[in-house]
């Protein structure tokens, strides 16, 4: 068990630095480059849609990969590519560099976050309680990506340039996360064996709809909240801090999930989480001040259970024998959806303002709630959380 919990904070840390690293960097690095090349944000955003893009393209293959037992080699790879992304984004000088650096840290996203480390988890541990544990230590320290690297890539910027913080980053990413996965290669099991079941569980499309449409509300509107506040007259420092808060909300968030499942039928879990989310969507698109601040807490605290929730739900309908590939599919549609994300909120907001921006997206999630189909779900859990700390 003690194994257990060292590799699990192992990859705890290394999500906290891939994430901060190859998606919240962006939006930070995104804002002096545009000023510097003269790129509108839509073009940016674009940037933004395009990595996501490369990655739901990537996320099916990945996800077979970890279960055949490649998920530490994956991992380094990753680790690599994301080094390598960051270093062209930094010497950068059109739109064509832009471009590559995009598409490669794409790369590095399907190979190095959440969907692969979750998917590695589950290979690696059979005990549900020691499951659940590992992923609840994961998704806790590495919500704290956006609180630790926003700012710190702001301070970068104002320091060393946004070039200079775009070397800062990358060589903090290969420095973490790539002497912790090589450590890793020897570990995964393959479960290939057992994943020869290839039919899709009840309700899964139904799933995997609902989860994309989720993912593209939560994405649209935590990849553009710095933009969104910018223009609402925020400072750049209030800002970055602002979106740091919503990371470090999380938190909390995932702390609930073990009252949560204690407390609520399982058919019930996801519909409450999501109307909190869509409660703080709104909000955050009409309101100012204390409310405002209330706002992006609950949207980090229900993002933060939302992934948890996301995991859970892959492995009740799916089981843990093909996790990887299920969650690949999932991470693929998704994928799609969250490439979407930003570009679509970004040209909505330039039409029609984010009030009515903020609107729309709380619409799609409650849309995505009923196509998740909630009543599919078994009367347990594969991820235990509520056990935990008995």
């Amino acid at each position: 068990m003690a194994a257990v919990d060292r590799r699990a904070f192992g990859l705890a840390i290394d999500q906290l630095v891939a994430w901060g690293a190859l998606y919240y960097a962006y939006g930070v690095l995104a804002v002096p480059l545009g000023v510097e090349l003269g790129l509108t944000t839509e073009i940016l955003a674009a940037g933004a849609s395009a990595s996501l893009l490369v990655s739901a393209v990537l996320a099916r293959a990945v996800g077979r990969a970890v279960d055949r037992g490649r998920g530490g080699v994956v991992m380094v790879v990753g680790a690599g590519t994301g080094g390598l992304a960051l270093l062209l984004l930094a010497i950068a000088r059109d739109p064509w560099a832009i471009a590559a650096a995009c598409v490669l840290l794409g790369i590095a996203q399907a190979l190095s976050l959440y969907e692969v480390a979750f998917a590695v988890v589950v290979a690696e541990v059979d005990d549900p309680l020691a499951r659940a544990r590992a992923l609840v230590v994961i998704t806790t320290i590495a919500g704290l990506a956006s609180t630790v690297f926003v700012p710190l890539t702001t301070a970068w910027v104002e320091r060393l340039g946004w070039r200079g913080a775009a070397l800062a980053v990358a060589g903090v990413l290969v420095a973490v996360t790539l002497p912790l996965r090589w450590r890793r290669t020897g570990h995964v099991a393959a479960r290939e064996s057992r994943s020869h079941h290839d039919r899709r569980p009840r309700g899964f499309a139904w799933l995997v709809a609902g989860l994309a449409l989720q993912s593209f509300v939560t994405t649209g509107t935590g990849a553009t909240l710095l933009w969104h506040l910018l223009d609402d007259g925020a400072s750049m420092d209030a800002a970055a801090w602002s979106v740091g808060l919503v990371g470090a909300s999380q938190l909390p968030g995932r702390w609930a999930a073990a009252p949560l499942q204690r407390w609520c039928a399982p058919a019930w879990r996801m519909p409450l989480v999501l109307l909190v989310h869509v409660t703080a969507v709104c909000s955050i698109g009409v309101t100012t001040g204390v409310v405002e601040f209330v706002a992006l807490v609950a949207f980090g605290a229900s993002a933060g259970l939302l992934t948890l929730e996301r995991a859970a739900m892959i492995l009740e309908r799916g089981g843990p024998a093909a996790f990887g590939r299920r969650a690949g599919e999932v991470a693929a549609v998704s994928g799609f959806a969250r490439a979407a994300a930003p570009w679509a909120v970004v040209a909505t907001a330039a039409a029609h303002g984010w009030t009515v921006t903020y609107a729309a997206l709380a619409i799609v999630l409650l849309v995505a709630g009923a196509a998740i189909r909630t009543r599919d779900h078994g009367a347990g859990s594969c991820l235990p959380v509520s056990r935990i700390s008995s």
